[in-house]
């Protein structure tokens, strides 16, 4: 049985983007140990280093507060992931438990079956890190380059929170916060591939700068 889906009015949708945005931004500061606390005081060190850190501050590379921000924005993404499921299940008039909902929320967020990805993502993402690639290539530091080593290069983005905050943590969660549920709320509304192209990356913009995260 075929469900006619209710389009988002435009204007829904991008207040919807709206809440998956700054409730992204909000989560890092959910948990006490995620707020960050500088003195008024501050010694300097001398040109081009980073300045004494006095006892009491927290900054956000300090391991707990990188467990606190990672809680945060884990829980964030899970009800921003909720949330579109229930935008998807009113807009169709389904069920929560029905099967239906879930395969379109799953579409529309991105998730489809490897031979239904068009052929120019294979080619965008490479394009994409040739510039990095190249300099690390010039610089020595692809694996098995001189200056490449696992215990370096690779251990310390799973055994640091450091690393797995940067390299997998964060990007799990912008994605499916800013890529997938903001354009699956702009799909919804039928925005157009320009809108959803150069307008959505404005909201991580917003949210990253704007708010000083």
């Amino acid at each position: 049985m075929t469900v006619e889906i209710s389009p988002l009015s435009p204007a829904k949708a991008w207040l919807l983007s709206g809440y998956f945005a700054v409730s992204y931004v909000a989560s890092l500061y959910t948990f006490r140990a995620g707020r960050l606390i500088f003195t008024a005081q501050q010694t300097e060190v001398g040109p081009n280093a980073e300045r004494a850190r006095a006892s009491n501050e927290r900054w956000r590379n300090d391991p707990a507060t990188i467990r606190a921000r990672l809680m945060g924005v884990s829980l964030s993404t899970v009800v921003s992931c909720l949330v579109f499921y229930g935008v998807v299940v009113t807009s169709g008039s389904w069920k929560w438990i029905d099967v239906e909902p879930l395969q379109k929320t799953l579409s529309l967020l991105g998730f489809t079956r490897i031979t239904q990805v068009p052929l120019g993502a294979w080619v965008l993402v490479p394009v994409m890190y040739a510039g990095p690639l190249y300099v690390q290539l010039l610089d020595q530091e692809l694996p098995f380059q001189k200056y490449w080593s696992f215990k370096t290069s690779v251990a310390p983005i799973f055994d640091t929170w450091l690393g797995f905050r940067n390299i997998v943590a964060a990007p799990i969660t912008e994605e499916l916060v800013y890529r997938s549920c903001i354009v699956g709320a702009m799909k919804l509304s039928g925005a157009s591939n320009f809108s959803m192209i150069f307008l959505s990356p404005l909201w991580f913009g917003a949210g990253m700068n704007l708010f000083g995260a």
